[in-house]
């Protein structure tokens, strides 16, 4: 199983906003069962890595361009205040530098590169692959947050609102657990049994009876590849 973080870029901001908790995204990949399935997997991570390649070139070549831009409109300024002070026999204070505003040619690739990992999640998955995420404070962990809490549940990738609520009633149960959860990520089955081999026999049973649309096991907080 291999795991890629993701920065939450969209929470990394509000959390430098106010000094909170920074959160990674990070996700679990297992490869799928067959020979076709894992070669099928590895061109979406090839496809994934060209992407993201592509994604920071763009991003250096827009600062690039916005640098360039900016050293133009700064010379045109300053060729503009230099007339203007000579017309008016004022000294010349500043240089071109004064008017160079280079830092606001900051970009990023971050929000290109997640597009990426969502693209390549998916055709993993079509490819007979799992993928799980989670969320992980990277930075100012020690401060409460509701966000902090919740990062503490993994769900399976792409579950809905209603599954993520099932599963929530699933972690706090009492005794041996086990979840089945859909394909999609839309529901899922739980079951409390008085012994981990029950509870497994449980949700075995239920990935059988809809066994074209089981996805995820788990049993007592462990995902079952």
């Amino acid at each position: 199983m291999r795991i890629i973080a993701v920065m939450m870029m969209g929470v990394l901001g509000l959390a430098l906003a106010g000094c909170g908790p920074i959160y990674e995204t990070q996700y679990a990949y297992t490869p799928a069962v067959t020979a076709e399935g894992r070669v099928c997997t590895s061109q979406c991570e090839n496809t994934r890595n060209a992407c993201t390649q592509n994604c920071d070139y763009s991003a250096q070549l827009k600062k690039r361009e916005c640098e360039d831009d900016a050293r133009d409109d700064a010379r045109a300024k300053y060729n503009q205040y230099v007339r203007e002070q000579r017309r008016n026999n004022a000294p010349i204070k500043y240089d071109e530098s004064h008017f160079l505003k280079t830092y606001q040619c900051s970009t990023s690739s971050s929000s290109c590169r997640s597009e990426c990992v969502q693209t390549s999640n998916r055709c993993w998955q079509l490819c007979g692959g799992k993928v799980t995420s989670k969320q992980v404070c990277t930075a100012f962990c020690d401060k409460p947050d509701s966000a902090a809490r919740a990062s503490s549940n993994t769900y399976p990738d792409g579950l809905s609102a209603s599954g993520k609520e099932a599963f929530g009633k699933y972690l706090k149960a009492a005794g041996h657990k086990a979840w089945a959860s859909a394909a999609d990520g839309s529901y899922g089955w739980r079951s409390g049994r008085s012994s981990a081999a029950d509870a497994e026999k449980a949700a075995l049973a239920a990935c059988e009876e809809h066994a074209d649309d089981c996805r995820t096991i788990v049993i007592n907080d462990e995902w079952v590849d």
